[in-house]
């Protein structure tokens, strides 16, 4: 992520590569793995956040902006008959 985009531009482009991660990996049972991922997303984007100024942002900050900017929740996309072949 480039870490000079403005943050609207930045959330943008997290929200189409979520998007497109849950389209490709979003498979029943997969719901956990899909959550841990958004979670490590969200770290590393406060993270480049927080090394943008001198003074570090904290995470009471980064709740704030995150109400302000979310990213898209994990979805499960693919139903369990989409994953069996039909013969």
């Amino acid at each position: 992520m480039h870490r000079h985009w403005p943050v609207a531009d930045q959330q943008a482009a997290l929200s189409r590569k979520l998007k497109g991660h849950y389209a490709y990996y979003g498979i029943v049972g997969n719901s956990q793995s899909l959550a841990r991922f958004l979670y490590e997303v969200r770290r590393r984007w406060y993270k480049g956040l927080s090394r943008r100024n001198r003074e570090r942002m904290n995470w009471d900050h980064f709740g704030r902006l995150y109400k302000r900017y979310p990213l898209p929740p994990p979805r499960v996309v693919h139903g369990i008959a989409r994953c069996v072949a039909t013969p």
